[in-house]
């Protein structure tokens, strides 16, 4: 289910250091959803991602240093 997936991937992300965002392809956002689910995850470390426009890590809330 949608709700498993969404457990799954922000256990994984809180254990080693990611943020990730949720999207789907086929269909809408609207119900009854997207027929694929999707799960980015992107590091917290500035040094190993390439959020050039972050200031925080969504899931540490530390600040990246420029």
């Amino acid at each position: 289910t949608r709700k498993q997936f969404s457990d799954w991937a922000l256990k994984l992300a809180s254990q080693y250091g990611y943020d990730v965002q949720f999207s789907g392809v086929g269909g809408s956002g609207e119900e009854p959803g997207f027929a694929s689910q999707i799960a980015v995850f992107k590091r917290c470390d500035p040094f190993h991602g390439s959020w050039l426009n972050a200031r925080k890590c969504k899931i540490c809330s530390e600040d990246y240093n420029e």
